[in-house]
This record gives C-alpha cells, structure tokens and sequence, in this order.
C-alpha cells in the first residue's frame, strides 16, 4: 500500500482514539462493520471513499484536508455536501485520496469554515433543496458545537436568545405561498430520506424504505411511532452486550440515562429520535 495511504489509515486511528471510542464503537456509529474498519486502522486496506463517505457523514467534525494529509486542522465544520459514492462515477472501490484529489478538495476549497476569523456569512448554500437540507444539517453542528460551550445556568437563557430572535427575524421574512412551502418541504423530505437509506447502505434499502416515506419533516411520524413497542424489545435485544448502549447514545447524541429511559418505557422518544433508533437497531442486527 502506498505511503500516502498508510498515513490516511493512522490519522483515521488518531481521530478514533481522540473521540474515546473503542474500534467497535466507532465502527458501529460510522456505519461501518468491525472487521472492514480494522482492516483501516491496521493498514491492511486503503480508505476507500463509500467508507470515508460514511464517516464523514456520521463525524462531520472530521477534517477530510486534514485526513488526506495536507496542512489542516483536525477538527473543522465546514458547509460541505460530500458527493455519495455513486454520484462520484468513479466506481464503488475508488481510493478516498482520489476522489479528494479529483473532487473533494475543490469543493471543500468552495466552501466556508463554520467557524473563523472575519466569518460575518459564513452561509453560501445553494437556495434548492439540497440547499436547504445542507443549511439544516450545519446549522444543527454549529449550535451542538456551542452548547458544551454554554457556562452552567446559562444554557436556557443561551437557547431563548436564539429561539426568540430567530422568530423574530422569521417573520420578517417574506413567506412563501403554502403550496410552495409545501413542495420545498417535500424536496427536503425526499433528499433527508435519501441520506438515510444511503448511510444504512443498500442491504437496508428494500426493508426500510416504506417506514422512511412515512416520516414527514412536517412532523408526520406517526407510522413509525406506531412501532416503537416493537422497536423498543429490538432495542433491548441489541443493546445486551457490555459498551452497546454507550454507543447508541453517542449516535443518537443523547445522554447515557436517556437511553435507558426509553429501553425501559419510562419516556418515549420523539418521531425523528424513533427513526434514528430504528437506523441503529437495523444495522447491528444486519451486521449480526
């Protein structure tokens, strides 16, 4: 293997001890199996890009320039919409080092940091779906960056100053016609619903895809809460073994306690959390 490859695999394994996972931990939140993420972190295989595209997308934090081996800082969140493997056209095995080469780095160099000097707009996203969708996603990143950074008995406070200016700056923006609303809703969903199958990969794809089209970004979940008993004994069976529900918390990005809440039925998670759980249950049991 290449040298430029073998250190892609070593500042994979950097960013995985830096996050405090075990390789299974990380492996099952990145959406990929134990023994193909080992096969990375061993310099056995070279990072290929369906891989790399399932660990960016689940750790948007991690710096694609810095992990292909150029001058960057590990940690950046950037307002980037990576290409899925298939829209590369570059074949399903393509080294991630090619596809950056080839595609990444241009837009990557297209696009802003989230955070930064003179950053006054930050935001250039496209006014399409795809857009929208992009916008959603780093914006969720951002604020979940802040938070931690939030001094104790301020968080409230923090989160009202937000919401309250943002509602206020809200309705001083033209609105759209509702048919309109409508359809770019419906754009979001299609797209969102996209993402989801293609991070469960494609042996999820024919089984999920019925429950996905049910899930509403206009809050219609109520097929998928209408499984949630049955979600909850799958849950319960895939979280048995030791440092399993350690790693659904880390995935849904929840407190510990949390999770043991909803496995025992004393709270019941949200329509877009049940979705997320039913993400994680059917991957570990496919890779059982």
């Amino acid at each position: 293997m290449p040298e430029r490859e073998r250190a892609i695999c070593r500042r994979l394994k950097e960013f995985r001890s830096a996050s405090g996972l075990s390789q299974a931990e990380f492996a099952r939140i990145s959406g990929l199996g134990l023994s193909v993420y080992a096969s990375y972190e061993y310099e056995r295989s070279q990072l290929n890009y369906p891989a790399a595209w399932r660990i960016l997308k689940n750790w948007p934090r991690l710096n694609p320039v810095w992990l292909v081996g150029e001058n960057a800082p590990r940690l950046e969140i950037k307002f980037v919409v990576y290409p899925t493997p298939a829209e590369t056209g570059l074949g399903p095995r393509t080294a991630f080092s090619e596809v950056f080469d080839k595609l990444l780095r241009k837009i990557i160099a297209d696009s802003r940091p989230a955070f930064g000097a003179n950053q006054s707009n930050p935001f250039l996203i496209g006014d399409d779906a795809n857009g929208r969708v992009a916008a959603k996603e780093a914006f969720a990143e951002i604020v979940g960056a802040w938070l931690p950074q939030i001094p104790d008995g301020h968080l409230n406070e923090f989160l009202n100053l937000i919401f309250n200016d943002g509602r206020a700056r809200f309705s001083k923006v033209k609105q759209s016609k509702p048919k309109r609303i409508f359809e770019v809703a419906r754009e979001m969903e299609a797209i969102e619903n996209k993402h989801r199958l293609a991070y469960l990969g494609n042996f999820a794809a024919g089984t999920l895809k019925k429950e996905f089209d049910t899930v509403s970004i206009l809050g219609n979940n109520v097929d998928v809460k209408a499984k949630l008993p049955a979600l909850i004994k799958r849950l319960n069976e895939a979280t048995k073994e030791r440092g399993t529900k350690t790693a659904l918390a880390k995935f849904i990005g929840v407190p510990l306690p949390k999770i043991s809440q909803w496995l025992s039925g004393e709270h019941e998670p949200g329509g877009e959390t049940t979705l997320r759980l039913l993400q994680w249950v059917e991957q570990q049991e496919c890779q059982k």
